[in-house]
């Protein structure tokens, strides 16, 4: 969904271009943009990109994933080194 609003360089309201979410996923994050607002209307029917909030957007989610990865490797280490101490 990103992709289609950056490869139209809609960053603007001039530049803003329709986008009909066909799954459930896609809407939900049409819905969540707007509320971030990353994801703005223009007076012509479509939407953009804003994109130092979207940049911001990207960052915090790279962060939770690290997070996450990080802690699914912690378990993964105190698994192991239980199963080697029993």
């Amino acid at each position: 969904m990103i992709a289609h609003f950056v490869s139209a360089e809609a960053t603007s309201p001039a530049k803003a271009v329709t986008f009909d979410p066909q799954r459930r996923f896609e809407r939900k994050l049409v819905d969540e943009f707007k509320d971030k607002g990353i994801l703005r209307p223009a007076s012509n029917g479509g939407h953009y990109i804003v994109p130092d909030k979207l940049e911001a957007w990207q960052r915090e989610r790279r962060k939770r994933t690290g997070l996450i990865f990080a802690g699914a490797m912690a378990i993964a280490a105190a698994a192991i080194g239980i199963a080697v101490a029993s």
